[in-house]
């Protein structure tokens, strides 16, 4: 069973509110957001990532939008995406959802 250590989870239960103008019943809920904070070094090791990739990972998994990453980093969008390409073609994955999950149970 995989541990929840380095990770940050904020949640909260959903509620039924009801709509003042309408009356009628709305179902409120609460996000939950998970930070998935892998090191580096493991998902080289683990997906034979270049460094490079492993910090794009590593940052995606822990939240970071890939305009911030290439902000950050002082690299251009289009490196980025190549780089993201790259991760994908190794991982397995074709989005970031899917490469979140994934580092979600390392």
């Amino acid at each position: 069973m995989p541990s929840n250590a380095g990770r940050g989870a904020f949640s909260g239960p959903p509620s039924a509110v009801r709509s003042r103008r309408s009356g009628s019943r709305r179902i409120k809920c609460t996000v939950t957001v998970i930070q998935i904070r892998v090191p580096e070094t493991t998902l080289r090791t683990v997906f034979d990532l270049t460094e490079a990739e492993a910090r794009l990972a590593a940052r995606l998994g822990s939240g970071q939008a890939l305009d911030e990453i290439a902000h950050e980093l002082r690299l251009s969008k289009e490196t980025v995406r190549a780089q993201l390409k790259s991760v994908f073609a190794k991982t397995n994955t074709h989005r970031q959802s899917e490469l979140a999950a994934l580092l979600s149970r390392l």
